[in-house]
């Protein structure tokens, strides 16, 4: 019989199906080497099914699963959708940690020249600006010279936060490239400019919840932060936005936390110690920063599969709970600072009249 041959028009990986495990119709099949799907007008082979490299002529085949499950999980939906192991056997959980970091290396390798120029886009847009304006006040105080710090002190300021505004416009062009692999620079910064609102609403909303948790004692801030992980991706890849994007990839997270939590520690001990590198470890940070994010984009997609379809939407009453939530964590900590310092007198003045009572006796 003959075979089909399918080709990813993301990535190029190809490979040939049997005529007789290609259903009819039109579907969306989801490329087993980068994860992208893609329609493909010859029906829904069963692409996930499929191990690279290819089997040996005379090979056993697996055993077929029904067209209609492998069109969805090859599409990567139902709840029963699973990442797909070696030879399509499904894991039990996530992919191993091994074949994450692979998969982003091979991404670094493609994407290296684009990422890294929006990355440093946005470092340097920082800089350039804090010393344009600083510059600018260094020049007018030559007009007033009793007025020179604070004109330069202003100048910084300005600066800053003209360039704090460019810098997040650069990292929102950063990251829909790595989520869109079709972006070049001018693209996605095309793209960034688009979502700069919804970006900069989003890390207030992660960074004021996180934060509020890290001031809870810190493991709050731990827990929240790999819950709300993924939000800055479905941001860009699903359209959710401010809460809903936050809420969303908590419930992506439910149920794996401890697996989502592992390979993002991995992830970050990587970065630690290639920042750590004595004397060149800020270029060598700079340089990881591209893979590090690729490999967090590519859990995202490992759990949205494992996970299945969640709400897009949720009550105005739970986004404003979580928003309480984070508060808690700055209203708490000058509670906590007073009790301790209330806590630290008292011990004192118990300590003080207890020596003076020792001594009149």
């Amino acid at each position: 019989m003959p075979n089909v041959t399918i080709s990813c028009p993301h990535c190029g990986f190809t490979r040939e199906v049997p005529q007789d495990r290609v259903p009819a119709g039109v579907a969306n099949v989801r490329c087993p080497k980068c994860g992208e799907s893609f329609a493909w007008d010859g029906g829904a082979p069963l692409f996930q099914d499929m191990q690279e490299p290819a089997s040996e002529p005379g090979a056993p085949r697996p055993e077929e699963p029904q067209p209609e499950k492998a069109a969805a999980e090859a599409a990567g939906e139902g709840e029963g959708a699973q990442a797909q192991g070696p030879a399509g056997t499904p894991f039990a959980g996530l992919p191993p940690v091994g074949s994450l970091l692979g998969r982003a290396w091979e991404i670094y390798q493609r994407r290296f020249g684009t990422l890294i120029l929006l990355l440093l886009f946005a470092i340097f847009s920082l800089l350039l600006s804090v010393l344009l304006f600083a510059g600018i006040g260094a020049l007018l105080s030559g007009l007033a010279p009793d007025m020179r710090r604070p004109l330069i002190a202003a100048g910084v300021v300005t600066g800053l936060m003209a360039g704090l505004a460019v810098m997040f416009w650069g990292i929102g062009a950063f990251i829909c490239a790595v989520t869109d692999e079709s972006l070049g620079m001018r693209e996605a910064l095309e793209n960034g400019w688009q979502l700069f609102g919804p970006f900069l609403w989003l890390f207030s909303l992660t960074g004021f919840i996180a934060g509020g948790g890290f001031l809870l004692l810190v493991i709050p801030g731990i827990i929240f932060s790999v819950w709300f992980v993924f939000a800055k991706f479905i941001l860009v890849a699903e359209g959710e936005r401010g809460m809903d994007a936050v809420l969303k990839s908590k419930e992506y997270v439910r149920g794996r936390w401890g697996e989502v939590f592992g390979r993002l520690f991995v992830i970050w001990f990587f970065e630690t110690a290639v920042s750590s590198i004595p004397y060149v470890g800020v270029i060598c940070a700079l340089f990881f920063a591209p893979y590090a994010m690729i490999a967090r984009y590519l859990l995202y997609k490992d759990v949205k599969a494992v996970r299945g379809p969640v709400p897009s939407t949720y009550p105005t009453s739970e986004k404003a709970l979580w928003i309480g939530i984070g508060a808690i964590g700055y209203i708490a900590l000058p509670i906590i600072a007073i009790l301790l310092v209330g806590a630290f007198l008292t011990s004192m003045f118990v300590m003080m009249k207890g020596m003076m009572f020792g001594m009149g006796h």
